[in-house]
């Protein structure tokens, strides 16, 4: 009974270290219910524990057989995470790679402990569990944490083609361990020069998770910086276009103070002689006055020179738009450019979507107001209902139609949000999108 417990044990505190390599690190983007995933694996852990009765009922069992039996019962461990993750193939290779070259680190201390200073020698197994449960409890959680780091930026566009390689790194790490040992059967240890490799292996682990998380990090900064400095452009040639615009109006305004005289002379006369033509010229005079561009939608100047120049563009392709934007001059510790990124891509979106609508309403509708330290912003658009999504994410249809990919705008405006300890998130009918954004605009 008490060698069936500790097989019993041994099976736990090597599974569960596989089952947190090959789960935690994408645990937010699983594609299947937490509770299915626990039955399954419980499944799994229940059918490790029969066989291991099953060895004990026959006559008891060597480590050769016993390490051969888990590793043809683990086959359905090593499929499940491709259905937990569901079209993220390389991603599970490189977790599986990881706890592969893992798993023989604790095993290698543990064996070789109960080889050299086992407790009870009747039973080995007691020295192995207890010295691998405490290799595992202060080797795993750094492990995880940077693989955690780094599957948070694994979403970046630029870092798909990595992943398509960067899988051979642990794999790597893996053929010295089978290159330098039994992998199957860990109690035929070569002395301590293998415990050095093996702690240089689990060195070398931390060592590419921690190079890979500054990569793909970068990768992600730069992808923010790059819409970030194409919002400011863009807000630059908007702003330009504003000031020609302006220049327009007064160079008009001075031809029209030099002619005033003449216009109230004409109106004058008209006055005491034709009253309907009167009404005519003083019309023609209004159109001539009037910008339709000209609108002011918040006193932020910045943001109202976004918000002008698509909310404009929206107007004249006949989409219906309503506008209140309650965004003053002063936004606290959010910067003008910030705001900008957000208010230009949301509007920006909005516009490609009401541009994509057949028929039915084209509407946009944008709003804003100081609530407290938060500056919640609110845009509703009609959509034509084709939703692309992948991984949990939404992927643009501006530029490749074959081959979508993550929309940059979104994950700058999701940037922008998190640096202001904000959020953005999605509400998607059938025919309507609406996108809210909430930042704060006080520490």
């Amino acid at each position: 009974m008490t060698e069936l417990l500790l097989g019993f044990v041994n099976i736990l505190s090597l599974y569960f270290a596989n089952f947190a390599l090959r789960l935690f690190p994408m645990w937010k983007t699983r594609d299947m219910k937490s509770r299915t995933i626990v039955v399954v694996y419980t499944c799994i852990i229940l059918y490790l524990c029969a066989g291991l009765m099953f060895f004990r009922r026959i006559g008891g069992m060597s480590i050769e057989a016993f390490n051969w039996y888990k590793l043809c019962a683990s086959v359905p461990s090593l499929i499940m995470p491709f259905f937990v993750f569901r079209k993220r193939v390389w991603q599970n290779l490189f977790l599986l790679a990881v706890s592969f070259t893992y798993s023989p680190i604790p095993n290698a201390i543990a064996y070789y402990a109960s080889e050299n200073w086992s407790i009870l020698p009747a039973y080995p197994l007691l020295t192995v569990n207890i010295v691998r449960i405490a290799v595992i409890s202060f080797t795993l959680p750094p492990l995880l944490f940077l693989l955690r780091k780094l599957y948070e930026n694994a979403c970046v566009k630029q870092a798909v083609t990595l992943w398509r390689f960067i899988w051979f790194l642990p794999a790597s790490f893996f053929t010295i361990t089978v290159l330098t040992s039994n992998y199957l059967f860990h109690n035929k240890i070569n002395g301590a020069a293998l415990l050095i490799v093996r702690v240089s292996t689990y060195c070398g682990l931390l060592l590419i998770c921690y190079l890979l998380d500054t990569i793909m990090r970068q990768l992600s900064e730069n992808a923010a910086l790059k819409e970030r400095a194409r919002a400011v452009e863009n807000q630059f040639a908007i702003q330009k276009e504003q000031y020609a615009r302006l220049m327009r109006d007064a160079e008009n305004v001075k031809f029209m103070r030099h002619d005033m005289r003449h216009h109230l002379a004409l109106i004058k006369g008209l006055a005491l002689e034709d009253t309907a033509k009167l009404q005519e010229y003083i019309h023609s005079l209004s159109e001539k006055l009037e910008d339709a561009d000209g609108r002011r939608y918040c006193t932020n100047h910045a943001v109202n020179a976004i918000a002008a120049h698509y909310l404009g563009a929206a107007e004249r392709e006949g989409i219906t738009v309503e506008a209140a934007l309650g965004i003053p001059e002063d936004t606290g510790l959010v910067m003008a450019t910030d705001l900008c990124v957000i208010i230009g891509n949301l509007l920006e979106n909005a516009v490609e979507a009401c541009r994509r609508v057949g028929q039915g309403e084209k509407f946009i509708r944008v709003s804003s107001r100081v609530v407290s330290d938060a500056l919640p912003i609110v845009v509703t658009n009609s959509f034509d209902g084709v939703l692309l999504e992948k991984d949990g994410m939404y992927l643009s249809r501006k530029t490749n139609q074959i081959n979508p990919s993550e929309g940059v705008g979104l994950s700058s405006v999701e940037a922008v949000c998190e640096k202001y300890r904000g959020f953005l998130q999605y509400e998607i009918t059938r025919d309507v999108w609406k996108s809210s954004v909430l930042v704060h605009i006080e520490g």
